[in-house]
């Protein structure tokens, strides 16, 4: 019969819950007959908790809102790319841009066929930098995906080669394709 004919007869355990490390005050728990407490009553901890910081903030007034908002707009713009790459990940990218497929992926979307001497660009900076110090490396990675995000964002577009559809399809797909 094969695996579709066994059951277990084992009851299923309990998944544990990975033990929060953040600053914040935790939520009292309940005390019930068992220790653990179900997925809904975590949930409705966590809802409490999140309902006493932010009237906590509302009482402190709009100069506490205003503070916290700089202190999120002061985000080290550092913190938004990586310090470390993956050689694997960028030669296969680089493989996979010179193959039929990727090839007829990139006519489909931008209309003609792709130099991909960036992605082997790519995978060299990655070999080379597998060599350097530690500090090195990631300011380089970083600026490396700092310059890589401007030039995506510059860069050509499916929009480039197919028109935006002002009005939707109408009956699309009424008629079976089998007939006719």
């Amino acid at each position: 019969m094969g695996w579709w004919s066994r059951t277990t007869t084992t009851p299923p355990r309990a998944k544990e819950e990975p033990e929060h490390t953040s600053a914040a005050p935790k939520p009292p728990t309940r005390t019930r007959h068992t220790t653990t407490l179900t997925r809904d009553e975590q949930a409705d901890l966590e809802l409490q908790a999140i309902l006493q910081e932010l009237d906590a903030e509302h009482a402190a007034g709009p100069g506490a809102a205003a503070a916290a908002a700089a202190a999120a707009a002061d985000t080290q713009p550092e913190s938004l790319y990586p310090t470390s790459m993956s050689c694997r990940q960028a030669f296969d990218m680089a493989f996979y841009c010179q193959s039929l497929g990727g090839q007829f992926q990139n006519i489909y979307r931008y209309g003609g066929l792709r130099d991909c001497s960036e992605s082997w660009r790519r995978f060299r900076f990655c070999m080379r930098a597998k060599s350097w110090p530690e500090p090195r490396r990631a300011a380089m990675v970083q600026e490396h995906y700092r310059q890589r995000a401007a030039v995506y964002k510059m860069g050509p577009s499916s929009e480039d080669v197919w028109e935006v559809r002002k009005h939707p399809v109408v009956g699309a797909f009424m008629e079976d394709p089998d007939v006719g």
